[in-house]
C-alpha cells in the first residue's frame, strides 16, 4: 500500500489536494467517533508517524491528557475530551511561555479551553484567565461553548460541579474552589482592567489580534505561590494581522535581541504547530478536506498560506509588495572616500531606528549598519550615534559623512525648555536634516528604490544582513485600512520611516556613473567585522 505522507506546506498553487486513503480499500472513513485503533494508525502513518509513536499515542497519551470520568476504579471511563495528536505536545508542555497553531481548525480554541479545565479540576484554588481581542468572539468562541460543556459534565456528576456564571463571565469550580475568568481586550488600555488580579496562567486566543502591550500588560499578572505550579503564558493564534510579526519573533524564530529584551531566554518560548490536516474531525468521507480548503480559497493566495499551512511568512495585504529578500538584501562593496548619510526615525517608548547608509558611484544606496535605541534620553542617543560614527564607521569605510536626514518631529520645541530634540542632537556633534513627513509620496519613492538595478539582479537600495531589523520589520507592514495608500501604523514602522525620510532627501534613482568599486579587507572591529563579510549590527549588544 501506498501511503501520502502530508507535507510539512503544502502549496495551493499546486491545487493537489491532501488526501488520506481510507482503510482496508475502502472509499470513505468511517466518522471520527467510530474510529478504533486501527483507523487511527492508518491515518497517523499517512502522517509519517512510525509504530513506536502510534502506539505511544494511542495506549498512553490519548488518555494521560484526556478527560475521563468514572464511577470506581474498577469501572470504565467515560471521556468527555481527547486530544487530537496535535494537541498532545500543548497538554504536556511545561513551557513558561507557549504559543499553539498555526493553521486554521487546528483545535486550538477547543484544546486549550480544555487543558484549563483539567487544570482547575487537578489544582485547588486554580485561577486561569481566557481572552479574546473583542467580547462578541470572546462569547462565541468559548463562554457559548463552555455551557455545552459544562452541561455535559454536570449530568455525569448530577450536580454542579462546573458552574458558567455569564453574568460574572467566568467558570467556578466548587470541587476545588477554581476558577476561569474570561476577559477581552478591545482597546489598547483595556489591559488595565486586569492590574490587580492574579493568575497561575493567562491563555490569549487568537494572539496575533493583541497589541504586543496588551499581552504583555496581562501576563504581568502571571505569578503563583502554589506548590509545584508555575505561572504560564499559554497562547494560541493563526498568523495574519499587524501584530503577527512580535509573536513570529519571540516564538517561532526566538531571535529578541538583548536592546529589545534584556532578560529575554529563547528557551523559555515554545511553539507547537498544528495544521488542519491534523485534524481527523474536519476530514470529509472521502480523506480530503475538500469542503473547508474551498471555503478558504475565497481569501488572497497568502491569507490561504496562513489559514491552510499556518505559514508565518506570509504577508497578507503586504504594503511593500516589492519586497525580495534576494533582491534587496545583500553584501556590497564600499569605495573608499564614498559619501556616508546617516537616517534616523526618533523613538523612546516605540524603538528609534540609526541606518548608516553608503551612497555608491552607480546610484545605488546601501544600508550596511543599524542601531535600534528605545527608551534613551535625547542627548544619549546622540553621543552614542556620534560615537559610532567618529570611532567605528568612517575609520572602516574610509567614507566621508555629509548629512543626517532625521524625523521632522525632532524639531518641535519641547515643553518650556525652547530646545528640540535637534538642538540637543547639534550640542551632542550631531547636526541634522528635517526629512520631508509626506507619507504616500515617501513610500512611493521607497518603492522606486527597491526597484531592480539595471547593473544586476539586486535592487536601488539593498541592506547589509546584519541589518536584522529592517529586514524582518518592513516586509511585515500592510496596508491601512482607512488609506490603501499608506500602511498600518499598529506595525513596527521604524525602520521603514527612517529609509522614507532617508530616500525622500533625494533624487529617484536614475543617473549612474561608472567607477571600479574598492573591497575593504577585513576589520579588526569587533562590531563591524567587515563590509563586505557579514559586519555585526552598529550598537548590538553582545
Amino acid at each position: 500500500m501506498k501511503l501520502h505522507v502530508v507535507p510539512a506546506h503544502q502549496d495551493d498553487d499546486d491545487d493537489i489536494p491532501v488526501r488520506f486513503i481510507p482503510p482496508d480499500g475502502k472509499d470513505e472513513w468511517k466518522p471520527v467517533a467510530e474510529w478504533v485503533a486501527l483507523d487511527w494508525s492508518h491515518w497517523l502513518q499517512q502522517h509519517g508517524w512510525n509504530q513506536g509513536r502510534i502506539h505511544q499515542y494511542l495506549s498512553v497519551d490519548r488518555y494521560k491528557y484526556g478527560f475521563g470520568l468514572r464511577r470506581t476504579d474498577s469501572s470504565p471511563f467515560t471521556w468527555m475530551y481527547l486530544p487530537v495528536p496535535a494537541a498532545v505536545p500543548l497538554h504536556a508542555s511545561t513551557s513558561p511561555n507557549l504559543l499553539y497553531g498555526g493553521a486554521a481548525g487546528g483545535t486550538k480554541s477547543h484544546s486549550t479551553r480544555w487543558d484549563a479545565y483539567r487544570y482547575c479540576f487537578s489544582i485547588p484554588e486554580y485561577r486561569s484567565i481566557i481572552m479574546r481581542r473583542t467580547f462578541e468572539e470572546l462569547r462565541r468562541n468559548h463562554i457559548d461553548k463552555s455551557v455545552i460543556e459544562a452541561e455535559k459534565i454536570n449530568a455525569w456528576f448530577g450536580r454542579e460541579v462546573m458552574q458558567v456564571v455569564r453574568s460574572e463571565h467566568e467558570i467556578r469550580f466548587p470541587l476545588n474552589n477554581a476558577k476561569i475568568t474570561f476577559g477581552h481586550c478591545q482597546n489598547v488600555g483595556d489591559e488595565e482592567k486586569y492590574l490587580g488580579d492574579e493568575y497561575d496562567d493567562f491563555r490569549p486566543d487568537e494572539m496575533a489580534t493583541f497589541e504586543k502591550e496588551q499581552i504583555a500588560g496581562v501576563q504581568g499578572r502571571l505569578r503563583s505561590t502554589k506548590p509545584g505550579i508555575r505561572a504560564r503564558l499559554v497562547g494560541t493564534s493563526n498568523p495574519g494581522g499587524a501584530h503577527t510579526l512580535w509573536l513570529k519573533q519571540w516564538f517561532i524564530d526566538r531571535n529578541v535581541t538583548k536592546q529589545e529584551n534584556a532578560r529575554y531566554r529563547p528557551a523559555d518560548y515554545q511553539y507547537i504547530p498544528a495544521r488542519l490536516y491534523d485534524n481527523p474531525w474536519l476530514m470529509d468521507p472521502d480523506g480530503t478536506f475538500t469542503e473547508y480548503e474551498n471555503r478558504l480559497y475565497m481569501y488572497s493566495r497568502q491569507r490561504r498560506r496562513q489559514l491552510l499551512n499556518g505559514d508565518w511568512n506570509a504577508v497578507t495585504g503586504q504594503f511593500f509588495d516589492e519586497w525580495a529578500p534576494g533582491r534587496l538584501v545583500g553584501h556590497v562593496p564600499i569605495p573608499a572616500g564614498c559619501a556616508i548619510e546617516r537616517w534616523i526615525d526618533w523613538g523612546y517608548s516605540k524603538p528609534g531606528v540609526c541606518h548608516w547608509v553608503a551612497c555608491l558611484p552607480n546610484g545605488r544606496l546601501y544600508v550596511f549598519a543599524e542601531w535600534v535605541f528605545s527608551g534613551t534620553i535625547a542627548s544619549e542617543v546622540a553621543k552614542r550615534i556620534h560615537q559610532l560614527t567618529k570611532d567605528e564607521v568612517l575609520p572602516i569605510t574610509k567614507g566621508r559623512l555629509t548629512r543626517t536626514i532625521a524625523d521632522p518631529s525632532m524639531f518641535a520645541i519641547s515643553g518650556h525648555t525652547g530646545e528640540s530634540y535637534a538642538d540637543t542632537f547639534k550640542k551632542n556633534h550631531v547636526s541634522l536634516t528635517p526629512g520631508d513627513n509626506d507619507r504616500v509620496l515617501g513610500w512611493g519613492r521607497l518603492r522606486h528604490w527597491y526597484r531592480k538595478h539595471p547593473d544586476d539582479a539586486g535592487a536601488w537600495l539593498i541592506y547589509n544582513p546584519d541589518c536584522d531589523y529592517a529586514i524582518r520589520t518592513i516586509p511585515s507592514l500592510i496596508h491601512s485600512t482607512v488609506d490603501p495608500e499608506d500602511l498600518n501604523t499598529d506595525g513596527e514602522d521604524h525602520a521603514a520611516d527612517a529609509d522614507r525620510y532617508g530616500v525622500m532627501a533625494r533624487p529617484s534613482p536614475s543617473v549612474i556613473v561608472r567607477q571600479r568599486s574598492i573591497v575593504l579587507p577585513d576589520s579588526i572591529r569587533g562590531m563591524l567585522r567587515s563590509l563586505d563579510q557579514r559586519p555585526r549590527q552598529i550598537g548590538q549588544v553582545n
